[in-house]
């Protein structure tokens, strides 16, 4: 049963009991305002002898006390399973039952990071770097980029690259990506495509929008080290991502580039639209 569902159908329970506590409670009330007022001393009973109204009234409370404690149980069973509920759905990996929609990732994981032998950390986590020359922002081109990938890491995982200019550009692109599915390999080939179609319409100021922090501090920061190491991490192993990286850096000649981290699932409408677009691209057949 849905989160929703459990809910409901639990304070259905508890309304039906309300209801009927209600009503036992204002015939509780009537009946002893009509016994104080000396209207009449009895009820008709089932067997037709009558009860006396003290009778009544006592058999009443007892009912609505009874009601009371139901409702206050079954309150406390909702609380502990929206609860329950809410720890579980916390705690599931990015993965769906068999049969429903493919998870798609959109964004780096840090594992994957960490694999290149880096550590996010808080001081790397960065709004905005250059590559290039800065410049200011009323300068710039804006573009939006995104990648993620369906089942990423799984066999039979499909990635798909998104490149937003703007409603109805003739250079938006969904692509699906080739070679090996990863949410990195798709985020960089984005960024790398939005440079290669930014050069081509003789922009030299770009200002990437990604939501990708493993691509900015890459392309900005760890790839001058990777350089000098011979394309090695600190721990001494070769940068898993090398091709992917040096790909985009050979585009990055004669253009500065300002890239921007936008927070992805926050509702900015560029980013939206790029992630639109390479989830479409994922599902394209791949190209020979």
């Amino acid at each position: 049963m849905a989160k929703d569902e459990c809910y409901l159908h639990h304070w259905s329970s508890i309304s039906k009991v309300a209801d009927e506590s209600k009503l036992v409670e204002e015939l509780r009330v009537g009946l002893r305002g009509r016994s104080g007022s000396g209207s009449f001393s009895s009820l008709p009973a089932s067997n037709g002898n009558p009860l006396p109204i003290n009778t009544t009234l006592a058999a009443l409370n007892s009912k609505v006390e009874w009601l009371y404690g139901a409702m206050h149980e079954l309150n406390a069973k909702v609380v502990t399973i929206l609860e329950t509920v809410t720890r579980l759905e916390s705690a599931v990996p990015t993965s769906t039952a068999p049969g429903a929609k493919r998870y798609f990732t959109r964004q780096s994981s840090i594992s994957e990071g960490e694999r290149e032998g880096k550590r996010f950390k808080r001081n790397e986590i960065v709004t905005s770097a250059f590559s290039g020359p800065e410049f200011n922002e009323q300068d710039g081109v804006h573009v939006y980029t995104d990648g993620g990938c369906f089942d990423n890491g799984k066999n039979g995982s499909r990635a798909g690259i998104g490149v937003y200019w703007g409603y109805n550009d003739p250079d938006n692109v969904s692509e699906r990506l080739t070679g090996r599915p990863t949410n990195i390999r798709a985020e960089i080939h984005a960024a790398a495509t939005a440079v290669r179609i930014a050069k081509r319409r003789g922009i030299k100021k770009l200002i990437v929008h990604t939501d990708s922090q493993f691509l900015i501090n890459g392309i900005t920061k760890w790839i001058i080290g990777w350089k000098k190491n011979g394309w090695k991490c600190t721990t001494g192993k070769p940068v898993i991502n090398k091709d992917d990286f040096e790909a985009i850096d050979n585009q990055l000649s004669n253009i500065s580039v300002k890239w921007v981290h936008v927070k992805s699932h926050s509702g900015d409408f560029g980013n939206e639209e790029a992630d639109n677009l390479a989830k479409q691209g994922a599902k394209k057949p791949e190209s020979s």
